[in-house]
């Protein structure tokens, strides 16, 4: 279990607020892989109504304008009153996220449901900065990538092409493009009643402006005795594919985290294949030499310790032509 859920029910007693028994509640299935990726989430009782726990699974957050933007979404599609539960927060942290009215609680620290109780304390906020960064969503990320690998659109990418080839719905379409002209990266124009995706600066420029809003595509990776067919070499073995680097013994695969089965996620195999659950479908962007893209290769690996990885990693950019 996560180990901020196990702190909760103490501090939230010192608080004189009863909770009930938390309870697993998958919502992968209900809402966008960007909303429920960065969080493991339950159901508990909290002043006699049940909530939606949403706890963040890693010490670097989303931004508060994001977790605002996933609220929403999850408004949209669950019933449940939300509660996010976070590991530390600055003072402008909890500031934006008490002025978004967004319930929230940081373990032994901040507690904040307006509507019922608020536990804010001025010696508890970090005062180191908080680790957190503004990332493209997966939908987004996955429609910038196409364009830095499709030349042939030119500088502009149609709303309609991103409906036929990458089978985007409107409403997708519509607020990822959104997302990102927010971050600058493209600005939607019209022609009649045809959007597209205009971008201004040269693709080599683009890709290295956006780098730090770009996050893994890799949710997780599991090990399958079987792999179904005609999914990607990802990993060291699409690496090995692209560079003079040699590929382990049991070759790596992607797959898009919604398209495998429940049974085969908790797979506990210790033999077999690996196979990457990404957040968006690698096929979509992959060529036709049965590897994931180059880019999104890069962006899974460019965090490997291993020098080697990291040298191949760069050759292979470097021989990229925008």
């Amino acid at each position: 279990m996560n180990s901020l859920l196990d702190k909760l029910p103490n501090y939230v007693k010192s608080l004189g607020i009863e909770m009930g028994a938390a309870f697993s509640e998958p919502i992968d299935k209900k809402v966008p892989m960007f909303v429920s990726a960065p969080y493991d989430t339950f159901r508990a009782e909290f002043f006699g109504t049940e909530r939606l726990l949403m706890v963040a699974k890693h010490e670097v957050l989303p931004a508060p304008e994001q977790i605002a933007s996933q609220a929403r979404i999850l408004s949209e599609h669950c019933s449940l009153p939300l509660l996010f539960v976070f590991p530390d927060g600055s003072r402008e942290f909890c500031k934006s996220l008490i002025k978004a009215k967004l319930p929230f609680v940081i373990p032994d620290k901040q507690f904040f449901i307006p509507e019922a109780a608020i536990a804010i304390r001025e010696d508890k906020f970090r005062h180191k900065p908080l680790k957190f960064k503004a990332i493209f969503s997966p939908w987004a990320q996955m429609f910038l990538l196409y364009h830095l690998l499709h030349k042939e659109n030119g500088n502009e990418l149609p709303f309609q092409v991103l409906l036929s080839e990458l089978g985007a719905n409107k409403v997708y379409i519509s607020r990822n493009a959104k997302e990102l002209e927010k971050f600058g990266v493209a600005m939607i124009v019209a022609s009649g009643r045809n959007k597209s995706l205009l971008f201004p600066s040269d693709r080599r420029n683009i890709w290295k402006n956006s780098l730090a809003h770009m996050s893994s595509p890799v949710i997780r990776k599991i090990r399958v005795d079987h792999v179904p067919a005609n999914f990607p070499l990802a990993g060291i073995s699409a690496l090995s594919e692209y560079s003079n680097l040699n590929d382990n013994p049991d070759r790596t695969f992607a797959v898009y985290g919604r398209d495998f089965s429940d049974e085969a996620k908790n797979s506990l195999e210790f033999h077999g294949s690996y196979v990457e659950l990404w957040k968006y479908d690698p096929k979509l962007l992959a060529g036709d030499n049965g590897c994931v893209d180059k880019l999104s290769l890069y962006l899974s690996l460019k965090d490997d310790p291993d020098p080697r990885v990291s040298g191949e990693l760069n050759d292979m950019m470097e021989a990229v032509e925008w």
